[in-house]
């Protein structure tokens, strides 16, 4: 079941609020400068939204609102930016705070969905790239592994005031249903990733948040079977080793498709935040992550040039892991595997029960 955008629009300095109908107009005025046949219009959205052509019509003339996936298929079609639509940048360019409730089908699916929708907007992009600093192990790393994805947004989970406490090991059997349907946009989210080219700057602490909060769950006894906060740190090693070859070979795995480069930097200052920099035509996008999974998503144009001069700046002072000597790169992500190893250890010896 789709779900209709739940973003509601307020122009700065009144509480006045714009309907969603009159944003999905203006939505299709900014299609209508980029194709002026408003035929070719609607024979567009047919085909693209595998509708028929007097439902396109109503679409465009705001009678029937656009489902959320419509939205992402649309502006990945015509180039438009997303955040320039939910942000409705006539309105003075207001950011756009993606806050998530931990509902898997009404909150989750969607940011998902607009997440592969800003990567399929850059992946169709001449010129493209990400940007990523981390001072935490990144979302869509995470994705690449399912127990990981999993604990993350178990803690989310248990974040959220008034949600019951439930054990990993109960949150994963009422999880079940949906389990298929995460795992397809996970694999979508990380192999468009993995087909754009990337730089990422990693600090010396971008391990220690997962390990804290995987302690924190194991002493307060989170997991009813230690086996899940084992293969969570074994993953998490998979997961480091598998950004150390790509370090190494200077280009993330093609796994059938085009190699996109990778280049791997560490910073030796603290980042203090994870800032997803998406270079593509149109708009640049900037995320900042807040919050476990919320964060902000804009493409204020201030802001994007001044993430920008500040991350390449940071690039500028960081060692270059891709292009450093084998034995800087081995220290590196050796100290990181360490870390974990030595967490598994305590897990495994039951040091976490009192």
């Amino acid at each position: 079941m789709e779900h209709i955008l739940p973003v509601v629009f307020r122009k700065k300095g009144s509480s006045k609020s714009y309907e969603y109908m009159d944003l999905q107009v203006a939505f299709f005025q900014e299609i209508k400068l980029k194709v002026k046949d408003h035929m070719v219009i609607a024979r567009l959205l047919c085909d693209i939204l595998d509708i028929k052509l007097d439902s396109a019509y109503r679409r465009m003339r705001g009678e029937t609102e656009l489902t959320f996936r419509e939205l992402v298929k649309l502006s990945a079609h015509f180039n438009i930016s997303l955040d320039a639509v939910l942000c409705n940048k006539n309105l003075n360019g207001e950011l756009t705070y993606r806050r998530f409730a931990p509902d898997v089908t009404a909150d989750y699916i969607p940011f998902l969905d607009y997440l592969s929708g800003m990567f399929e907007q850059a992946l169709f992009s001449k010129e493209k790239e990400i940007i990523l600093t981390a001072q935490e192990i990144p979302t869509i790393h995470t994705m690449l592994f399912d127990k990981l994805a999993l604990f993350k947004l178990y803690v989310w989970y248990r974040n959220e005031p008034g949600n019951n406490p439930l054990t990993y090991d109960k949150f994963l059997l009422a999880m079940d249903s949906f389990l298929p349907q995460l795992y397809a946009y996970y694999n979508k989210v990380t192999g468009l990733y993995k087909r754009i080219p990337s730089v990422e700057i990693w600090s010396d602490k971008v391990l220690d948040p997962l390990l804290s909060l995987l302690e924190y769950h194991c002493e307060i006894y989170s997991f009813e079977d230690k086996a899940h906060a084992v293969e969570i740190c074994r993953q998490l090693v998979q997961l480091v080793e598998k950004v150390e070859s790509w370090s190494d070979h200077g280009y993330k795995e093609g796994e059938g498709e085009s190699v996109a480069g990778f280049g791997m930097y560490r910073s030796t200052v603290d980042i203090q935040n994870n800032y997803t920099y998406i270079s593509k035509e149109g708009a640049d996008t900037v995320f900042i992550k807040m919050f476990s999974i919320n964060g902000l998503f804009t493409d204020n144009e201030m802001i994007v040039d001044d993430t920008s001069k500040w991350i390449r700046n940071l690039i500028s002072a960081s060692q270059h892991l891709s292009g450093a000597s084998a034995r800087e790169r081995l220290y590196f992500f050796n100290s990181l595997k360490s870390k974990v190893r030595r967490v598994l250890v305590k897990i495994e010896e039951n040091r976490y029960m009192l």
